[in-house]
């Protein structure tokens, strides 16, 4: 539990809010909202894809690594009429530095991983992999490039948007990691088609899943 009393909600069998996606990995509603505040690029330099989600009081940002600016993530929340203290929630993709760079830029806020969640001085142990951080928000682990990598699962009035690792960008192939788990890869990547409709990659542009989607 957290320092303010709140904790995640428990791994719910739960329902989808869409009659076409039958799957337990669905979140239990769809009424959250999604903004990328700072879209990600790899080469010679590289940034995070970092996201905002807002499902009711419940305030996510989502993979705060490194961008070549933090006003790439400050601003735009300034434009939605958020300080960062008001942020509720952090969940990092994976552990590796790059991606939680800017962590600190939110200081309220609890922040997730696959193994527990933490805020301040306290430390709540628990498995991430079915959590609902809110009724439309649940939580996945999806080993690839790391067994303790995570996907967001942020259900909306349009459908169910995946925010994860298990795609650097659109262009990902099939051939990925180099130092992950190939199959571990392409189960995760099937399990979260099963339930997404659209993609937010750790380094790129959003895009919708299709038969042509990588696994």
């Amino acid at each position: 539990m957290s320092a303010d009393g709140r904790q995640p909600q428990p791994p719910s069998a739960g329902h989808s809010p869409y009659p076409a996606v039958v799957s337990p990995d669905a979140p239990l509603q769809g009424t959250a909202t999604l903004q990328v505040l700072s879209a990600g690029y790899l080469g010679q330099r590289f940034a995070s894809t970092v996201t905002f989600v807002r499902d009711g009081a419940t305030l996510i940002v989502v993979n705060p690594g490194m961008v070549a600016d933090i006003e790439s993530i400050l601003r735009p929340l300034r434009n939605l009429g958020l300080r960062p203290a008001a942020v509720t929630d952090i969940v990092l993709l994976t552990t590796r530095p790059a991606h939680i760079v800017n962590a600190g830029l939110f200081p309220r806020a609890r922040l997730h991983d696959a193994t527990a969640v933490y805020q301040n001085d306290t430390k709540a142990r628990r498995p991430a992999d079915g959590v609902l951080i809110s009724p439309s928000v649940r939580l996945i682990q999806t080993p690839g490039d790391r067994p303790d990598d995570l996907t967001v699962l942020v259900a909306t009035p349009s459908g169910i948007v995946a925010l994860t690792h298990l795609w650097r960008s659109r262009s990902d192939g099939a051939e990925r990691p180099p130092d992950g788990d190939p199959g571990a890869l392409r189960k995760a990547r099937t399990r979260v088609l099963g339930v997404a409709s659209r993609i937010v990659p750790a380094h790129g542009a959003p895009f919708r899943a299709g038969p042509d989607t990588s696994v």
